[in-house]
């Protein structure tokens, strides 16, 4: 039984000197999945491949074109067993002077065992016979360049932070973290379940703090029975509280808010005789002067009759790059290897690129820094 062999017309011109799927006499095309055609491109045939497509083998001849659209809505994959292009026909992506954009894949399947032998070529091959024209223009992207701003330990110049503690706790423990660092510059705590005398300290310590700056808070045990109204309130006007009036016996709370700033990120929960409440979270996105995003987290808890408190400060998953040129070229799911100017292996690390609408073209965005 014959194979079906498919032949596809249409009139067109040449491509001209610019950009092979910008030719207005393309013809769109998206043929699918059929590994047991046997597709001829023949005369005066131009067409653009639009999606990925599978043949059994694939034949570009006297005078046709076959060309990879440049940006397609998702990237391309041609595959056949062979492609033989010859007599004027011509396969494109993209040309020297448009280098394609997005990402194309020819897959050649099946054994080189399998199928009749082509003369001259074999049986699994991308081949380009006599007057056959193979056109593969990629993006150029720029090989190195150099960091214009220090690459911090996970991505902060001060590292991250992290504490966490369960007994010895009780009371209101609280962190100050510098908005324009996220360096920690306080850590204390102040025990207003015992005496009403740490209530009045931690209202001195709130007064004294600068407009701006970034206030954690965490109850660890119990923090309400010397807790009066007017420190309630204090905390409800300096940090944005919102739970702090109504804040009872062992009930887990976190904060993290801004001195004088917009309401705070804050949670309680109620105290259950089982002696396992669920955690408390407050968490709040910042970003340091020359840019970084990080976060402030406090959390809350009792988990079998055991109060459990911490915080945490760290980078945003995907750390920004000022570089020296105009990296544009390269593009997300890329790898980068950076490295110290003395080019030490022990000094080098690889990391991949993270989509980032916000770049500048001198800028990208890397993954989680563990070991910078």
């Amino acid at each position: 039984m014959d194979e079906d062999v498919n032949h596809f017309t249409a009139n067109a011109e040449l491509v001209t000197d610019g950009c092979p799927d910008r030719n207005p006499n393309l013809s769109s095309w998206n043929p699918g999945h059929d590994a047991s055609q046997r597709v001829i491109i023949g005369a005066g045939q131009f067409l653009r491949l639009e999606s990925s497509a599978t043949f059994h083998s694939l034949i570009i001849q006297d005078g046709g074109l076959l060309v990879f659209a440049d940006n397609p809505q998702n990237p391309i994959t041609l595959r056949s067993r062979h492609i033989l292009i010859k007599d004027g026909g011509g396969l494109h992506i993209g040309s020297q002077n448009c280098p394609y954009n997005a990402t194309a894949t020819i897959s050649l399947y099946g054994k080189s065992t399998e199928d009749t032998s082509v003369r001259g070529f074999g049986r699994k091959f991308l081949g380009v016979d006599a007057r056959g024209t193979l056109e593969l223009y990629g993006r150029k992207p720029v090989s190195w360049t150099f960091l214009t701003r220090t690459l911090y330990a996970k991505g902060l110049q001060y590292g991250p932070y992290k504490f966490e503690r369960y007994w010895g706790s009780r009371g209101i423990n609280v962190r100050i973290i510098d908005d324009g660092t996220a360096q920690v510059l306080a850590a204390d705590r102040f025990d207003t379940h015992m005496t009403v005398n740490e209530s009045r300290r931690l209202k001195n310590f709130l007064s004294r703090q600068p407009p701006g700056v970034i206030v954690a808070m965490a109850v660890g045990d119990s923090a309400s029975r010397n807790l009066p109204r007017d420190v309630r309130e204090e905390i409800m006007e300096v940090l944005g509280s919102r739970h702090t009036r109504h804040l009872g016996y062992r009930q887990p709370w976190a904060l993290v808010g801004t001195v004088g700033g917009a309401a705070a990120s804050e949670s309680r929960r109620l105290y259950h005789s089982s002696g396992s409440t669920g955690r408390a979270t407050a968490r709040r996105h910042f970003q340091t002067y020359d840019g970084t995003s990080f976060t402030v987290t406090a959390y809350s808890e009792w988990v079998k009759g055991c109060p459990h408190i911490g915080f945490k400060v760290e980078a945003v998953k995907g750390i920004v790059l000022d570089l020296e040129d105009d990296t544009s070229s390269w593009s997300p799911n890329d790898r980068i290897v950076i490295a110290s100017t003395d080019y030490s292996m022990y000094q080098a690390e690889e990391f991949g690129l993270l989509p980032c609408p916000e770049c500048k073209s001198n800028q990208v965005k890397i993954d989680d820094p563990k070991e910078l």
